[in-house]
């Protein structure tokens, strides 16, 4: 539903999202309880991780590009 949702408002959404509607829409349409919840946390707990991580990578770069160039 929200990848229909995103594409009625023309809104991007990220491969994340797409796969992970794509594992339980798989898993339901095979039939009730066969959606995967295994690789649906997975996937859902690399999502949350995204952020944060990214995050620290943008300090660490910003923090070594002052470093070499001097800048304050």
């Amino acid at each position: 539903a929200s990848i229909a949702l995103a594409t009625y408002l023309h809104m991007p959404i990220s491969t994340t999202l797409a796969t992970t509607g794509s594992v339980v829409g798989v898993g339901r349409a095979r039939g009730r309880g066969r959606v995967d919840f295994k690789l649906f946390r997975k996937i859902m707990g690399v999502w949350v991780c995204t952020l944060p991580v990214s995050f620290a990578m943008g300090v660490a770069v910003l923090a070594a590009a002052h470093f070499v160039l001097g800048v304050n």
